[in-house]
Order: C-alpha cells, then sequence, then structure tokens
C-alpha cells in the first residue's frame, strides 16, 4: 500500500469505489454495484473487505438471490475488525440474508442480539434495519421502533437524503405514514 502524506490510497480507493457501490445499491443498480465491487483490488485491509462482503451479500439481495447473500455476508460477520458499529452491520446484514433466504430462527437470534447493541450503543442507522427485519419475521413489536429509529435518522439527514429514502426500494412505504418530518 503506498502511502503519500499520510494517506494510503488503496484504503482511500477502496472507500470510494465501495461507498460508490453502496449508493448504487441503495438506489436498486444492481449491475453498476456488481461492476464497482469489481473494481476494488482488495488491497485496502480488513475494513475495506469487511464491507466488501456487506456489499457482496446487499447486491446479491438485491438481484433476488438471498442464498448467494449468506456467504460473503457469514464472511463479513466472521471478521475480527474492532468496530463495534462494524460488528453489528456484518450481523444484521448477515441477519437479513439468512431471512430471505428463509433461515428464520437463526436470522431471528442474530438480529434480536444485533439490535439490542444497535440501540444500547445509539447505532440508529442500524437499528431500524434490523428492528425492520424482525418486524417482517413477525416479531410486529419492532414494527414502531423501526419506523421510529428511521425517522430519527432522516430528520437528521439533508432533503435529498430523505427523498431518496422514500424512493428507496429498500425502504417500505409504511416507515412513511406518520412521518414527523414531512
Amino acid at each position: 500500500m503506498r502511502r503519500l502524506s499520510g494517506v494510503d490510497h488503496a484504503e482511500a480507493r477502496s472507500d470510494v469505489l465501495l461507498g460508490l457501490a453502496a449508493d448504487a445499491v441503495g438506489l436498486g443498480r444492481v449491475g453498476e454495484a456488481r461492476r464497482l465491487v469489481a473494481l476494488d483490488d482488495g488491497d485496502a485491509g480488513p475494513r475495506a473487505e469487511v464491507r466488501r462482503g456487506w456489499l457482496r451479500a446487499e447486491i446479491a439481495l438485491a438481484a433476488g438471490d438471498p442464498d448467494a447473500a449468506i456467504a460473503p455476508a457469514r464472511a463479513a460477520h466472521a471478521s475480527d475488525y474492532p468496530s463495534t458499529r462494524h460488528r453489528v452491520k456484518s450481523g444484521v446484514v448477515l441477519g437479513a440474508a439468512l431471512a430471505a433466504a428463509g433461515e428464520t430462527d437463526e436470522a431471528r437470534n442474530l438480529l434480536a442480539d444485533n439490535l439490542r447493541i444497535a440501540t444500547r450503543e445509539g447505532l440508529l442507522p442500524l437499528v431500524w434495519p434490523a428492528a425492520l427485519v424482525l418486524a417482517e419475521l413477525g416479531q410486529t413489536e419492532h414494527k414502531e421502533q423501526a419506523a421510529a429509529a428511521l425517522h430519527c435518522v432522516l430528520r437528521h439527514s439533508d432533503p435529498l437524503a430523505r427523498r431518496v429514502a422514500e424512493r428507496s426500494p429498500w425502504v417500505p412505504t409504511w416507515l412513511f405514514a406518520s412521518a414527523p418530518n414531512r
């Protein structure tokens, strides 16, 4: 990895490519997301490896192939990267992949554990998807928690991010029914 003036160029390049790929997934542009992840050469360290696992899983889910999402989600979840946020997101991504693939018992346990941690740590951008998937798995008591967390996240977002969220295929329209930010 080349460093110039304290900047790790491989990490910076990976951050840009994986960030753009995540944006593409959020907009439902699966092919674009695949191309961007493929451009990342894998030379940026453990944080990038975890993020690649998330993206590969999310791309497979967006493409309608939940079984293909499980292996990269498990790889990200198995990482020992020390960030609490990364560990929780890895659990949420794996839980969503398992739920989509019909592995509901393991998904519920994993999502419930990570929802508790996300709530305790104030990780609202991870609370709402964990609670949402649990609600979709029949634990409807989490429906209100998902909506409240998303509304809080969106209240602190810029107007463009709110509009993108409202149009996103990943955000169910019922989460906007009582939005305080409208």
